[in-house]
């Protein structure tokens, strides 16, 4: 049974988004600010890598296919080489020390586990 419009709370569930303040473990991420922190230190990451990270922290927990993350993070269809997701997403790894949070999908593209 669905609620009927203007009843409290019928557009909240439509309005929720996520935090813009997000931590996970000892990496915190601003979507507003576009910053993100390690241990509370600010780590340089460039416009793609950003892009990666705010795209991983909405869908956490999924695995995003590499054509996916093509599409989201560098605007393109799949005609341009998977490799630069592999490459980016190692420099988001090394950058954030995300060797054991942020896994490969063999076959598919990658998924950021949800721990804390």
């Amino acid at each position: 049974m669905q609620s009927p419009a203007g009843q409290p709370g019928a557009a909240v569930a439509a309005t929720t988004t996520p935090p813009a303040l997000i931590a996970l473990g000892d990496a915190e991420v601003d979507l507003d600010a576009r910053e993100a922190r390690l241990r509370g230190e600010p780590v340089a990451l460039g416009p793609l890598e950003f892009k990666l990270l705010e795209y991983l922290v909405r869908n956490p927990g999924v695995a995003l296919s590499r054509d996916q993350i093509l599409r989201e993070v560098y605007e393109y269809d799949a005609q341009i080489a998977t490799d630069r997701v592999d490459l980016l997403v190692r420099r988001l790894r090394s950058k954030l020390g995300w060797g054991d949070r942020l896994i490969a999908v063999p076959g598919y593209g990658y998924r950021l586990e949800r721990r804390v």
